[in-house]
């Protein structure tokens, strides 16, 4: 995740960074070239940064194609020191009750930057709809995400969303129509749709 307010710059960390971001946004493996495009630099610029990523085990260069893509060297390290285990592990028979009792899908979801990021999600055992697991969306245009928001002062959550399209497209007729809302669910500890 980007930050608007960034303290310290590391720009080399940045252009591995930027690559492992672009090369996980695209389905098909890209040439050296086409990541250079999609990051609007030079070619040059890349090609040593992707030989260390491939050094170390982040990339791999097709050898029929010569382009790269991601290899499972992220998805190891996130499960190597993965903090949301318990957190799933502790949630994982409650939720499931509460689907079958409720009959619908429900989800375990965290703050992620000012957006909204499921860890789990439990179904009945009947077909209904839900939301995948690692989707990630605005804290301000889901139901969960306004439940976390209506827990935080006004300023932390102008802070926090300030900056986001969908908060800055509000006028301030919907603005004061949002933070209503939230004050209500404060109140009544529920959002009811």
């Amino acid at each position: 995740m980007k930050s608007a307010r960034r303290r310290y710059s590391a720009p080399a960390l940045d252009k591995g960074l930027d690559i492992l971001e672009h090369l996980a946004a695209e389905r098909m493996p890209l040439s050296q070239l086409e990541v250079a495009q999609g990051l609007g630099r030079t070619s040059g610029e890349i090609y040593r940064m992707l030989m260390c990523l491939a050094e170390r085990g982040y990339v791999i260069r097709e050898p029929e194609s010569g382009k790269f893509r991601l290899t499972l060297r992220l998805y190891e390290l996130g499960h190597k020191q993965n903090p949301t285990m318990l957190l799933r592990g502790a949630a994982r028979l409650p939720m499931e009750s509460l689907a079958e009792e409720a009959r619908q899908a429900c989800h375990l979801s965290v703050q992620y930057g000012r957006s909204l990021l499921v860890l789990m999600e439990r179904m009945p055992t009947h077909i209904c709809l839900a939301v995948g697991e690692g989707t990630v969306y605005p804290l301000i245009q889901t139901n969960s995400g306004k439940v976390m928001l209506s827990r935080m002062s006004q300023e932390a959550v102008v802070e926090l969303v300030g900056d986001d399209p969908l908060y800055a497209a509000m006028n301030e007729s919907k603005r004061k129509a949002f933070f209503k809302r939230l004050e209500k669910i404060r109140q009544s500890g529920e959002l009811v749709t």
